[in-house]
């Protein structure tokens, strides 16, 4: 009993001296010991149709800080991920893929349909799979990583 209590504490210490950022599964919002300066919530990724390897993804960005901005976005589900954003041009609604998304001081974004979003290219998940990590680059180097589960279309 005294060997499980000493192994408990120590990897209660250990997580809690981590720097890693963890996500709450009823919320998916970002939790760090350190605060990290951007929160990710509301996540969620669009599976691709059937026969189809593109997903895409969506989620609200709260910057609490400095003016920063995102920078890239990675998850272990697909062999790229890019940032996109939809504008009208010649009466024509166009996607486009952009580099950064600029978040000014004390402000947020919205990854939703029809304005920014993550496409998710050779999206390929295990069977099953209902969630997945999705990691955030920002402009400052801190990356963030949150679980967004996956919906189905339709």
């Amino acid at each position: 009993m005294k060997h499980l209590l000493i192994a408990t504490t120590a990897a209660l210490f250990l997580a809690a001296c981590s720097d890693v950022s963890t996500v709450s599964e009823t919320d998916n919002s970002v939790s760090d010991a350190a605060t990290p300066s951007v929160l990710i919530s509301d996540g969620y990724i669009i599976a691709p149709l059937k026969g189809r390897d593109v997903a895409a993804g969506y989620f609200m960005a709260e910057n609490q800080g400095a003016a920063i901005s995102l920078v890239s976005a990675s998850t272990p589900v697909a062999a790229t991920v890019e940032m996109h954003t939809h504008s009208m041009a010649d009466g024509v609604m166009k996607m486009r893929k952009v580099d950064t998304v600029d978040l000014p001081e004390e402000s947020s974004v919205a990854f939703e349909p029809g304005s920014y979003h993550l496409m998710m290219f050779g999206f390929a998940r295990a069977e099953g799979q209902t969630e997945t990590p999705v990691t955030i680059m920002l402009s400052t180097g801190e990356e963030i990583t949150v679980t967004l589960p996956i919906r189905e279309r339709g």
